[in-house]
């Protein structure tokens, strides 16, 4: 099983226009501090679902959650540089 994962807890569709919209976030089983990540609200039309991913969400999320991934990386990488300013003080000029 993959340390990283999309986790959706909410989808919709707007009853006026059909756009589709989730609530999701990713999680990381690998690192108990920063495992889970920020929420991101994520929507696409569904002629564009149709247009770029052959009407697939599967294949929607897969894309959607790679990126979310990166993003998810580096927060974590910034959390753990400032974790490391902890007790120190910066010049600030």
């Amino acid at each position: 099983m993959a340390d990283l994962r999309l986790e959706i807890l909410k989808s919709s569709r707007d009853g006026t226009n059909g756009h589709i919209t989730v609530t999701c976030r990713i999680r990381d089983d690998s690192d108990p501090v920063t495992g889970v990540g920020a929420l991101e609200i994520c929507g696409i039309d569904p002629l564009e679902l149709v247009a770029k991913y052959n009407g697939d969400p599967q294949a929607w999320l897969a894309v959607m959650g790679r990126e979310m991934a990166e993003r998810h990386r580096q927060r974590t990488a910034v959390v753990a540089d400032l974790s490391k300013l902890t007790g120190k003080s910066v010049d600030i000029g």
